[in-house]
């Protein structure tokens, strides 16, 4: 299939013409295409939380006011307050407490939070010039964090914790061995 500038192979897995005309029969009387257009509208579709999905806004291009205009507005503010975070961060301007450039960012999460940054960081990788290397612990497994971190130095490495509501007890469990780990090696 080719759409969108995509190209899809499909032809290794096991589904004929039949098969993909009934997925498009399930999705349209799952009313699928108007889901969608729900969604970027930024309508309450979220049923759990009667509230709207707006991680698409979090892509929009200018003028495409994905959840209204002021939604548009802030998150291109906020995009932009990234972008030079980001460029701060590669180029040692942005600095630890100890004075030293970072050369080590860690992102703390599980499932989405975790999944979505490795995902990317694994997609961007043959574009990363330069700037910190990027280290993702999505796991509550001790072992996991504590092999990392005998790798980093503490005075120049950043933490990020990610996390929708910041109450994921396995996300706050490594976040606070982080931190636990920069007060014991800083002091000493």
């Amino acid at each position: 299939l080719h759409a969108a500038g995509l190209w899809l192979d499909y032809s290794r897995q096991h589904i004929d013409a039949e098969g993909l005309d009934a997925l498009r029969r399930c999705a349209q009387t799952a009313g699928l295409t108007q889901a969608v257009r729900a969604m970027f509208a930024g309508e309450p579709v979220n049923v759990t939380e009667q509230r709207p999905a707006l991680h698409v806004a979090l892509r929009q291009p200018r003028r495409a006011a994905i959840g209204g205009a002021a939604i548009e507005s802030a998150v291109l503010a906020e995009r932009s307050r990234m972008l030079g975070l980001a460029e701060d961060l590669r180029n040692g301007r942005l600095v630890s407490a100890t004075g030293r450039a970072y050369t080590d960012v860690v992102n703390i999460g599980i499932g989405g939070s975790d999944l979505g940054p490795a995902m990317a960081l694994r997609a961007l990788r043959p574009y990363a010039v330069g700037g910190p290397r990027v280290h993702c612990v999505g796991n509550i497994d001790g072992v996991a964090l504590h092999d990392l971190l005998a790798e980093l130095d503490p005075q120049s490495t950043l933490f990020v914790v990610t996390s929708k509501s910041f109450k994921t007890e396995e996300t706050l469990s490594n976040a606070e061995r982080a931190r636990q780990w920069i007060e014991t090696h800083l002091d000493a």
